[in-house]
């Protein structure tokens, strides 16, 4: 009887699993580097419009065209920008946390898997040297049977 040199790894569903979490995380990670590009981006976007608001009220006040209504009406934007941009910064933070610990977690599943892995490499070694043995012992055997048949074979024309 023969052992099955490519033995199956009795893991093997679970290095699976770790597989497919590990690709979950990957795919999780991906997404939030988008959130965070996006909320950078809107960010940036809300500041850029401040400024440039800003930049107008400036130059309607020096050319004199700048009225109470239109002065208050700017401060009423400018605060709603400020606003959005609070919210925008605070998600940001909150999306470069998510994606940090997403890191951390894809880290430990590529930890995890690897040391699947090495497992499953010492479980098919450990296999293919007990098939090894098992072949070796039946050619022994083999090997001693032949020579005791011939030894026997001998002694029977001597007699």
């Amino acid at each position: 009887m023969q052992a099955n040199p490519v033995a199956s790894f009795r893991l093997a569903r679970l290095l699976r699993l770790r597989t497919q979490m590990r690709r979950l995380r990957e795919h999780e990670a991906a997404a939030l580097a988008v959130r965070v590009e996006e909320l950078a981006r809107s960010a940036a976007a809300t500041g850029a419009a401040r400024a440039d608001r800003a930049a107008a009220e400036a130059r309607a006040s020096a050319e004199g065209t700048l009225t109470t209504a239109t002065l208050a009406l700017g401060r009423d934007y400018d605060r709603a920008l400020a606003a959005a941009e609070r919210a925008c910064v605070a998600a940001l933070g909150d999306a470069e946390r998510a994606l940090a610990a997403k890191r951390e977690q894809l880290v430990y599943s590529h930890r995890e898997e690897r040391t699947m892995r090495r497992l499953e490499e010492t479980e098919r070694a450990r296999a293919a040297t007990a098939a090894a043995r098992t072949v070796e012992r039946g050619l022994d055997e083999i090997a001693i049977e032949r020579y005791e048949r011939g030894r026997r074979r001998g002694d029977g024309d001597d007699g």
